[in-house]
């Protein structure tokens, strides 16, 4: 007669053997993720972040794999060949002592050669997800990285340093003045360097007339005093780029809305139609009855701000020739340099 199994508690068992393989593939998964984590700031600096989907396919393809062999590791009847070889040898050794030692000895080797065939297989299958990620950096050029990352809307910023640098890349060149402007860029490790970032807007005007027209934003980045002289000599682009300086705290100049106002004032006057827009609602914000009132206290800003609106007529209030020109008179008497057609300003 077969002796029984001695009566180990066989669900509590189970139940350790599955939350072994619970736990390790957890392991697994975590351990495998940080390191898709790590790396991922490589990826989206150089466009190719959908390559990462090639390593998380792969462990999640072998989760299945590590959790039935560390499963197998703690109870090795919950595989098919552990049962029958529990019952082979069962039948083998029918009413002798040893047997749940040779069934032991048998199965435990079993689930270790299984547990150390799916290890190998899982790392097999992580190994190649991250050799498939791997081959986008290898083929890509850095023009294509640069290209990848102006069509998501970022700035890679090596890869465009190097696209401009070694391989006279046009788009490079005007990403990384951009990127040194306005302190942008994946990997900027240079922050915001205004002449720099004039170097190399030129060198992208040089390859291509199709960005010669930012150039001028990056002159008044660079020297707001040349971009001031070139906005008195009507030059329409210097003085809306300069207007922008004096609305935030981080350009060459002092924060100074009202100057901000003024040089938008003159963009708008010699057709740059986007000054136009909104300024007047910013300098009369309290009604023109008020902003009569600053004008005629010796405000050179909103007296021609005020001709503005009533030459052209703005919200609720009407184009009026009499009053523009009355209110152009007064901005000129107050500052020669506040509008084209007070005069020359050249000095």
């Amino acid at each position: 007669m077969l002796p029984a199994m001695a009566p180990s508690g066989p669900s509590s068992l189970r139940f350790r053997a599955r939350l072994v393989g619970i736990v390790g593939a957890g392991i697994y998964l975590a351990s495998n993720s940080v390191v898709l984590l790590i790396v991922r700031p490589l990826y989206v600096d150089t466009g190719f972040e959908y390559a990462l989907l090639a390593p998380l396919l792969t462990t999640l393809v072998g989760l299945p794999f590590l959790y039935a062999a560390l499963s197998r590791a703690i109870d090795p009847t919950m595989d098919v060949r552990g049962r029958r070889a529990q019952a082979a040898v069962q039948a083998a050794v029918a009413g002798t002592e040893p047997w749940q030692t040779t069934l032991k000895s048998l199965t435990v080797g079993m689930a270790s050669r299984g547990v150390l065939v799916s290890l190998g297989f899982c790392a097999a299958l992580w190994f190649l997800g991250l050799f498939a990620a791997i081959v986008p950096l290898l083929l890509a050029s850095p023009v294509e990285e640069c290209q990848a990352g102006e069509e998501k809307g970022y700035i890679p910023f090596h890869p465009c340093r190097i696209a401009c640098e070694e391989e006279d890349d046009a788009l490079g060149c005007r990403q990384i003045s951009r990127a040194l402007a306005e302190n942008a860029g994946i990997g900027n490790d240079v922050g915001r360097d205004f002449d720099r970032s004039l170097d190399f807007a030129r060198r992208a005007c040089e390859l291509s007339d199709e960005y010669c027209r930012s150039l001028r934003y990056h002159e008044c980045l660079a020297d707001p005093e040349v971009c001031r002289l070139r906005c008195l000599q009507d030059d329409a682009d210097s003085c809306f780029w300069l207007s922008k300086q004096y609305y935030f705290t981080h350009h060459r100049v002092d924060y100074d809305p009202d100057q901000g106002y003024r040089y938008d004032l003159r963009a708008c006057l010699l057709g740059r139609k986007s000054s136009c827009l909104n300024t007047p609602d910013l300098v009369c914000n309290d009604g023109i009855a008020t902003c009569d009132r600053r004008c005629r206290d010796g405000s050179a800003v909103h007296c021609g701000w005020l001709s503005v609106i009533f030459r052209d007529g703005h919200g609720d209030t009407l184009a009026d020739p009499e009053r523009r020109w009355e209110y152009e008179g007064l901005a000129c008497e107050y500052d020669r340099e506040i509008m084209p057609s007070c005069g020359p300003n050249v000095p």
